[in-house]
């Protein structure tokens, strides 16, 4: 496999996860890096705490500098993180006379993302037609990083089979953590400052009955809010999984490719979740917990708590079936194959 010259652009800084679109691009850009070739990133810099392609412009400076960056380094491949950037560039990223390869990194076609948008009243100003998501599609060389159902949805609009290149949603390799001995925490939830982040979060301590329960609470990641007696807020840190006895993932509106389920997994950490997995190939009370919806919420976790022999069942298969599928080495296998060879 020769080496090759590759860029990278993102709307998100190349950095560990704040959220699964980071983490996608921070692990596919350190497996390259493992391979031998040589990164080129360029972060297109977003604000928006919604949705970092929510009212993303396109401005003519990006579009020299991206072009100035192909040229210079005489780039071999370009992944693309998110349609909308692929189409605001397209003129250059999807030339008829390119002499690279483009690949989009999906991580949610816009055609769902502006379902989300609808879903929570919110207008993205810069917009475009799916018609055009399509076209451009259609003149991508590979897609990866795609749902089973924006598999479907590709199928569908008639995008060549053979473009898409099945990824696994990857995850850092793990030490897998000792589900039993004395635990500081009861449950961890990694969340970030990302709007969606904040509904699910809010929904979630809503739903709980704190005042019977009392859990203690250890919340992960870039999040503004304050600590309170049970629940203990710090910046993300992968050693502080351990600390704790189960995971929770509660989502609101989830359209993402479930990164804090399948890491909490990689590690080992029994995970509690409202979100079929079924779609993964993941069965319930043997890889996770799925949330009963016409039992309370509170009863449920304290049940999983205290059931150590299903806490220990989950842990071993959770974190096996991750070594086989979502470490990182394994998510991104299938392109030494298709793309890299």
């Amino acid at each position: 496999m020769s080496t090759k010259t590759i860029l990278i652009i993102s709307p998100l800084p190349l950095k560990p996860v704040k959220s699964g679109m980071q983490n996608t691009i921070y692990l596919l850009s350190k497996f390259l890096k493992e391979k031998k070739h040589k990164i080129v990133f360029y972060n297109i810099k977003t604000n928006n705490k919604i949705d970092p392609i929510l009212n993303l412009k396109k401005k003519e400076l990006i579009k020299i500098e991206i072009k100035k960056k192909i040229n210079l380094k005489k780039i071999d491949l370009v992944f693309v993180n998110t349609t909308k950037i692929l189409f605001q560039y397209k003129s250059i990223l999807l030339s008829k006379h390119r002499e690279f390869k483009t690949i989009l990194v999906c991580h949610d076609l816009y055609y769902f993302r502006k379902k989300y948008f609808d879903k929570i009243n919110i207008k993205d100003k810069t917009r475009f037609k799916f018609s055009n998501e399509i076209n451009i599609l259609k003149n991508t060389d590979y897609i990866i990083d795609f749902s089973k159902k924006e598999y479907e949805y590709l199928l569908k609009k008639k995008i060549q089979k053979k473009k898409l290149i099945k990824t696994s949603t990857p995850a850092v390799n793990f030490k897998k953590i000792e589900v039993l001995g004395k635990k500081k925490y009861d449950i961890l939830y990694i969340a970030s400052n990302w709007f969606q982040n904040h509904l699910s979060l809010n929904n979630f301590f809503n739903k709980v009955d704190d005042k019977k329960t009392r859990f203690k609470y250890l919340v992960l990641g870039d999040l503004s809010i304050k600590d309170k007696q049970n629940i203990n807020v710090k910046p993300y840190a992968i050693e502080m999984f351990k600390k704790c006895k189960i995971g929770i993932a509660m989502m609101k509106n989830s359209t993402g490719r479930k990164t804090k389920i399948f890491e909490m997994m990689s590690a080992g950490l029994p995970v509690f979740t409202n979100i079929n997995l079924k779609e993964f190939g993941l069965r319930n009370n043997y890889h996770y917990k799925y949330f009963d919806k016409k039992r309370q919420l509170s009863h449920q976790l304290k049940l999983f708590l205290s059931n150590i022999n299903l806490r220990r069942k989950i842990s071993n298969n959770a974190f096996k079936w991750s070594k086989k599928n979502t470490f990182y080495q394994k998510a991104f296998m299938k392109l030494n194959k298709e793309i890299l060879r």
